[in-house]
C-alpha cells in the first residue's frame, strides 16, 4: 500500500499492477484446502486435550481492544546473539525457541502442563506474487501444542521446530475447525494467548540501551508531500498477545495485555524465559524443560521475601473446632448462630454437634475421612459441619441449590463413605448413586453422648474439608484444605475484620464455596453471631437489604454491587 501511495503522488500511476480482489486468494486457498487432512492433523495434536489454556484464568476472547494495554522491549545484543547461535548449532528456527519459551510463560501463569495457544501463520500463497499486491488478511491464526512433560529442553525445541513445520502445511485451515477437533467443550475457547513471531525491520539508530526510541517500521517513516503519519496501534481479541519482532540484528517483544495484568510484567517473563533456554542450551547437560525459569530475579525476591517479611504467631495446633469448642466454654449461653426464628447458643451448638460427631465416629470415621455434607441452609448446615470436624473428618460440601450434575461431578470425586442430607438434599442429588455411601439424617440420636470427641490422632495437619473449583476449565477440581491453615487465616481475618463477641455476621456465600469458611469459623471463633438468611432472602437485594437493617448486622462479606440499588 505505501508503495502504491508512492508512486501516485509522483505520477507513476501507469507503473502499477492491475489491482487483484482479495476473494480471489480466498478462492484459491479454498480448492487447495484438505479438509480430511486438516482434521486428522488437529485431531492428533489436540484430541487429546481436554482443559483449556487460560493465563491467570482469562477465558474472555471477544475483546474490542479498549482496555488492552501494551509495552515495547529490545532483548539484550548479548541474549539475542546466543539465541541465533543456538538455533542455528540445532538447525532449527529462532521461531522455534521462541515458541518454545512464550509456552513456558503460559504453563506457569495457567498451571497447565499441556500447553495451547495461537500462532499467527502468513496465510497467502507466497508462491503467488499476485497475492502479495492484494489489499487484505493473509494470516491466520491456528493452535499449536507444546507439552511440558518429562522431554529435555533440547527434545522440546527439536519437538516444537518438527510441529511448526507440520502446521504450515495446514495454513489455511479454520481456527473454529481447529478447536473442534479439541477435547475442550464447544463454546469453550481452546486458548486466550496469542504468539505473532514476524521479521520486519527496524533502523539500527532506533534502538538505543536496550529500548525503543521509534517502534516503528522503515515503511512507516516515509514521508509523502501533503500527507502527515499520525501514528497507528495494533490490538487482536485476545487478553494477552505477545509479538515478537525478528529485526535480524535485534529481537523485539510487544505485549499486550488485558488490564489489570501488566504488560511489562508479562515481557519480563518472556525475557526469563527466553534467557533460561538459552542457558540451558548452552550446557552440555540434559536440562529438563520443567527447571526453566519464568520468574525473574527481581519478583523471585518480592514474593518469597519482601511480601512474606511480616510474621504472625499463631498456635499451629490448633484446629477449626477447637477454637470453637474453647469460645463455647468461655461463653456457653451466648447465641452462636441464627436461622429464621431459630436459634441455637454455643453449649447448645456444640452439643448437638459432638452428639452428631460420636454417632460419625461410632460409624468409623477417621481423620481424613471424607464426609459429604448436603443439606438446606439451617441449623443443620452448621452442626453438620462441626461434628465432621470433631469426628476427625474431612467434610466435602454440597450446596443443594447448585444443579445435581455438579454435586453428582463432586459425589463421585471425593468418593465419600458417609453422607449427611436432609430431605432437601437427597433430591438435589437426583439419581447419584449412593449404593457405596452410608446415608443419615443429620437429626441425631439422643442417646449419643454430648461430650466433646478426643481423637488422639488428630492433627492440624489434617484435612478440615475439600473445596471444590468452579470447573470453568472442564470439571471442578478438590482442594484439600488443612486445619493449621484455616486457623491461620482465621486469625488474620479476625484482625483485619474486628470479629468479636456480640458481633452479628452475615453468613452469604453458599457453603460450598470457601467464601463461607470466615463467615462461619471465625464467627464462631470469637464469639460472634451467626446469622443464615433463607435462600429468598440472599437472592433478592431489596429484601437482604431489611435483613441488615432489621438484624443490626455488624459485618457482612458480599458483592457491593448486590446493594447498590437499594
Amino acid at each position: 500500500m505505501n508503495l502504491e501511495i508512492e508512486n501516485i503522488l509522483h505520477g507513476k500511476e501507469h507503473t502499477l499492477s492491475r489491482p487483484q480482489p482479495f476473494r480471489n486468494l480466498v478462492a484459491k486457498a479454498h480448492r487447495e484446502t484438505n479438509n480430511k487432512a486438516h482434521d486428522r492433523f488437529f485431531t492428533e495434536m489436540l484430541g487429546d486435550i481436554d482443559e483449556p489454556t487460560f493465563p491467570f484464568g482469562i477465558s474472555e476472547v471477544h475483546l474490542n481492544g479498549a482496555e488492552i494495554t501494551e509495552s515495547h522491549q529490545i532483548l539484550p545484543d548479548d541474549l539475542n546473539n546466543r539465541l541465533r547461535f543456538q538455533a542455528k548449532q540445532m538447525g532449527v528456527s529462532l521461531a522455534s525457541l521462541i515458541h518454545v519459551a512464550f509456552a513456558q510463560v503460559l504453563s506457569r501463569t495457567s498451571g497447565q502442563d499441556r500447553v495451547v495457544f495461537g500462532t499467527v501463520l502468513l496465510g497467502g500463497m507466497q508462491s503467488d506474487h499476485e497475492a502479495g499486491e492484494m489489499m487484505g488478511l493473509s494470516i491466520n491464526t491456528l493452535p499449536i501444542r507444546c507439552d511440558m512433560g518429562e522431554s529435555t529442553v533440547r527434545e522440546r525445541v527439536h519437538q516444537t521446530h518438527l510441529r511448526l513445520a507440520a502446521l504450515m502445511d495446514h495454513k489455511h485451515a479454520s481456527l473454529s475447525m481447529a478447536q473442534r477437533c479439541s477435547g475442550v467443550d464447544s463454546g469453550t475457547p481452546l486458548f486466550s494467548a496469542l504468539l505473532n513471531y514476524l521479521h520486519t525491520s527496524l533502523p539500527a539508530n532506533s534502538i538505543s540501551g536496550g529500548s525503543i526510541k521509534e517502534f516503528i517500521s522503515q515503511e512507516e517513516q516515509v514521508h509523502y508531500p501533503g500527507i502527515e503519519l499520525l501514528g497507528g496501534r495494533e490490538r487482536t481479541s485476545y487478553p494477552f498477545t505477545m509479538a515478537v519482532e525478528d529485526f535480524d540484528h535485534a529481537i523485539g517483544l510487544t505485549t499486550h495485555t488485558l488490564r489489570p495484568i501488566d504488560p511489562v510484567r508479562m515481557g519480563s517473563y518472556m525475557r526469563q524465559a527466553l534467557q533460561s533456554l538459552a542457558d540451558a542450551l548452552e550446557s552440555t547437560s540434559n536440562i529438563p524443560l520443567l527447571q526453566l525459569e519464568v520468574l525473574p530475579p527481581e519478583e523471585r525476591v518480592i514474593l518469597l521475601h519482601d511480601r512474606n517479611s511480616a510474621k504472625m504467631d499463631f498456635p499451629r495446633h490448633q484446629t477449626i473446632h477447637g477454637m470453637f469448642e474453647d469460645q463455647a466454654e468461655r461463653t456457653p449461653e451466648a447465641i452462636a448462630v441464627v436461622y429464621e426464628d431459630q436459634q441455637l447458643s454455643y453449649s447448645h451448638l456444640n452439643t448437638c454437634a459432638n452428639r452428631l460427631a460420636h454417632h460419625l465416629i461410632g460409624l468409623g470415621v477417621r481423620p481424613d475421612m471424607r464426609v459429604a455434607l448436603c443439606v438446606e441452609r439451617s441449623l443443620a448446615m452448621v452442626v453438620g459441619a462441626l461434628a465432621i470436624l470433631k469426628a476427625g473428618g474431612a467434610y466435602v460440601p454440597l450446596d443443594p441449590t447448585y444443579g445435581s450434575g455438579r454435586l453428582g461431578a463432586i459425589l463421585a470425586d471425593a468418593a465419600p463413605t458417609i453422607l449427611i442430607a436432609d430431605v432437601d438434599g437427597q433430591t438435589a442429588l437426583g439419581n447419584a448413586d449412593l449404593s457405596s455411601i452410608v446415608v443419615i439424617n443429620p437429626n441425631t440420636e439422643p442417646s449419643n453422648p454430648s461430650t466433646n470427641p478426643h481423637i488422639s490422632c488428630l492433627t492440624s495437619r489434617n484435612i478440615a474439608y475439600i473445596i471444590y473449583t468452579s470447573g470453568s476449565t472442564g470439571k471442578p477440581k478438590g482442594v484439600l484444605i488443612e486445619h493449621q491453615g484455616v486457623v491461620n487465616f482465621l486469625m488474620t481475618r479476625q484482625d483485619m475484620c474486628g470479629i468479636r463477641q456480640g458481633s452479628r455476621v452475615l453468613q452469604f456465600s453458599s457453603y460450598g464455596f470457601d467464601g463461607s469458611i470466615p463467615d462461619l469459623y471465625a464467627t464462631l471463633g470469637y464469639g460472634g453471631i451467626i446469622y443464615l438468611p433463607p435462600d429468598h432472602i440472599r437472592y433478592n437485594p431489596p429484601l437482604l437489604w431489611d435483613y441488615l437493617r432489621d438484624h443490626s448486622i455488624t459485618q457482612a462479606f458480599l458483592p457491593p454491587a448486590l446493594l447498590r440499588d437499594c
